[in-house]
């Protein structure tokens, strides 16, 4: 059984629907606790498509 702090990894975008629920909502109710810290990729402005992180629609998600 893992132990610690529960931690997130994702391909798209945060604000992305599964079940209904953005991924926060979705790993929250998953882990029973909010993860502690998410992952996302950076890598360069000419990326198109939704594995880039996008500061605009994300940060205040994170934030929170």
């Amino acid at each position: 059984m893992p132990t610690g702090h529960p931690g997130a990894d994702s391909a798209v975008p945060l604000t992305s629907q599964v079940q209904g629920l953005n991924l926060v909502r979705l790993a929250n109710q998953l882990y029973g606790a909010s993860p502690v810290f998410w992952g996302r990729y950076f890598s360069s402005v000419s990326v198109a498509g939704d594995v880039e992180y996008r500061h605009l629609i994300e940060d205040q998600l994170l934030r929170n």
